[in-house]
């Protein structure tokens, strides 16, 4: 029996959607894993004034509980930090801007609050990690120059 070319295509396109689909979710996840240990370990940092040296016991202490471990060297902890520093003024704008949106503080709709609020986080999570820290060097060089 022979299997029409179409319905391989059409599986074929299934399977890519899905695929890209799990990357932008699996790329979403680490962006927000990644803001979330840089959020911690700059706490830690402020609160017990740490120095860099410190971030490769983090690894190492990381790779005892979990083996295998790839991604959480001293030096991407370091950068994790430097994401959340650059990132963590414009996420709590815009979650202070969301928050009293919904709480009713005007009288724009909560639909569309949710909207404004998936848009800017679609935005933000539709960039790769890599690519982030691309615009953090980029930020650091226009600075510095």
């Amino acid at each position: 029996m022979l299997v029409p070319a179409n319905f391989i295509k059409d599986l074929k396109q299934q399977i890519l959607q899905s695929r890209y689909a799990v990357a932008k979710i699996a790329n979403a996840e680490m962006l927000r894993l990644y803001f979330t240990i840089g959020e911690l370990v700059e706490t830690a940092f402020q609160n017990n004034k740490w120095g860099a040296k410190v971030l490769e016991d983090i690894s190492s202490k990381l790779q005892q509980e979990l083996p295998g471990l790839r991604g959480f060297s001293g030096k991407n902890i370091s950068k994790m930090r430097s994401f959340y520093n650059v990132w963590k003024d414009e996420y709590a704008i815009c979650s202070s801007l969301t928050s009293k949106l919904e709480k009713g503080e005007n009288r724009i709709s909560s639909s569309l609050t949710t909207e404004l609020r998936d848009i800017d986080l679609k935005a933000f999570l539709s960039v790769s990690f890599s690519q982030h820290l691309e615009i953090i060097t980029k930020i650091k060089e226009e600075k510095a120059g």
